[in-house]
């Protein structure tokens, strides 16, 4: 078989350049061992700012630019729906965060986001003597079912192969060809998260990786209808049902789930609510961080049909949309990588 694309993992990386392939008419399989939990662990949460540091995403603008019309037509194709315009509401545990706020509000790079009226809390079991405040351009993309009927999609057209993807089995046809088993690419695009590790073309960039856990949990009283951001996230799902979290852990790098982690999200959820709630689920996965929070882009120095898509961190759902139609235009049109997201910055040894 002879295809233009081999696209290896499947998380929120690899299903936004398959994306754009889909957009182009390009042919391509998809590798997907469901090895990597990040996105389908993650609360879907698009944020253009960082509320602990008072910070822009980098770029934030431009992504929210591509954002909607990118998970519209993922909305068209595949007849469901996603993307939710939800406004995140921040709780201030002091007059002193939020005077912060209005400093912060009056920055060029944070005023599109960081609303200046303040909202009385309309919440009856938020734990709060201050008023909150209210972070635009935000929402929520439900990632877990944006992965699994984009993977049904693409199982009706015969384009996965549900196996571990074997790099030595990689041969070199030619500068512009190569080849795995009895299959035939111009470019294949590595979009392993945290598994990139493992990969031996790619290894030598500084990926860091951290773990997140997150809780579900159900709470009848709560009737929350925002995202809180209250010492944690609190994201609705519907049905009385949310998620909370999350944890940030350097150290381990399983995607097994830890009493020590559910047990810090339900001791700051606990002072955050006033209302009974009760753990339906606990899920953890590895975010693919890098060391200056900038994602991977481009082309092995050596390898060049070779290419890398990853390190999104816990800003994929921003990000990928815009930076995926970059990657491709890179490979297809010869266009310039952002020098900011180029792997060019990063020298192997």
């Amino acid at each position: 078989m002879k295809v233009d694309y081999l696209v290896v993992g499947f998380g929120l990386a690899g299903l936004s350049f398959v994306e754009q392939l889909e957009q182009n008419n390009k042919s391509y399989l998809v590798f997907n061992d469901h090895s990597q939990a990040a996105t389908k662990t993650a609360a879907g949460v698009y944020n253009p700012t960082n509320l602990k540091r008072y910070t822009a995403v980098w770029n934030a603008v431009e992504h929210l630019k591509v954002l909607p019309h990118f998970f519209d037509k993922i909305e068209n194709r595949l007849g469901i729906s996603i993307r939710s315009e939800i406004p995140i509401y921040r709780r201030f545990s002091s007059i002193e965060e939020q005077n912060n706020w209005v400093v912060a509000s009056d920055k060029p790079k944070l005023a599109p986001f960081l609303s200046t009226d303040f909202i009385s809390n309309p919440f009856q079991y938020l734990t709060t003597n201050q008023d909150l405040g209210k972070v635009l351009q935000t929402g929520r993309i439900d990632t877990q079912l944006l992965v699994s009927e984009y993977i049904s999609f693409l199982m009706r057209k015969h384009l996965v192969i549900s196996e571990p993807f074997v790099h030595k089995k990689i041969v070199f046809d030619s500068d512009d060809a190569i080849s795995y088993e009895s299959i035939s690419a111009k470019t294949i695009v590595f979009c392993e998260g945290y598994g990139l590790k493992k990969n031996p073309f790619f290894n030598y960039l500084p990926l860091q990786g951290n773990k997140g856990e997150y809780l579900i949990i159900e709470s009848v009283d709560l009737k929350v209808d925002v995202i809180l951001k209250a010492g944690l996230f609190i994201v609705p799902l519907g049905n009385d049902r949310y998620k909370v979290g999350a944890t940030f852990d350097r150290e381990d790098k399983t995607n097994a789930i830890t009493d020590r982690s559910k047990n810090k999200i339900v001791e700051k959820l606990s002072k955050a609510i006033a209302c009974p709630f009760k753990i339906v689920n606990h899920v953890a996965g590895i975010r693919p961080t890098t060391k200056d929070r900038k994602p991977f882009l481009g082309r092995h120095p050596q390898y060049k049909q070779l290419a890398v898509f990853n390190g999104f961190g816990s800003r994929g759902i921003l990000m990928a949309p815009a930076l995926s139609a970059q990657l491709y235009n890179y490979l297809e049109k010869g266009h310039s990588l952002g020098s900011e997201v180029d792997i060019a910055r990063y020298s192997i040894d």
